[in-house]
């Protein structure tokens, strides 16, 4: 794209800058598009220059300083949150993980214990004649895994 030139360009704009308008330049400007864009364009800018600086009220440099402090010690606390979360996530599927691969690796001599369990439960119930159902004792087993995994889910 080709830019136009005028001669009276540099003119104009410096007039613009300065605020001293010739006459011949202000008759310029009115016919030529060029000169006459760089005089609204400037004439725009000066008067959006004026009504910035008249509302223009900086805030106080101690209470810039002061929120600056507070925005990093809020940073450092979000990041040691983090940190914390994934502790607390860890504590909690580390033990698990390792849990679970213990139940895989002794699953044959856990169902061993779980046989002899049953056959002294049984011998005992023949003895004394006095039933305890099976499934009381899985209830039982139940809620001792719930009340000692409760606290470890329960989510703050």
């Amino acid at each position: 794209m080709m830019h136009a030139k005028c001669s009276q360009e540099e003119a104009v704009a410096r007039a613009a800058r300065t605020g001293d308008w010739e006459t011949s330049l202000t008759t310029h400007a009115d016919t030529c598009p060029i000169c006459r864009g760089i005089m609204k364009t400037s004439s725009w800018m000066q008067n959006l220059a004026r009504s910035s600086e008249s509302d223009l009220r900086l805030p106080d440099g101690s209470l810039l300083w002061w929120s600056a402090q507070v925005s990093e010690t809020q940073a450092k606390a979000e990041r040691s949150q983090d940190v914390l979360e994934w502790i607390a996530f860890a504590s909690v599927a580390v033990p698990s993980l390792g849990l679970t691969a213990w139940l895989a690796w002794n699953w044959y001599s856990i169902q061993g214990w779980i046989a002899w369990i049953l056959a002294s439960a049984q011998l005992r119930m023949t003895a004394y004649s006095a039933p305890i159902p099976f499934s009381l004792i899985i209830s039982i087993l139940s809620l001792a895994a719930v009340v000692l995994i409760y606290p470890i889910l329960v989510d703050e």
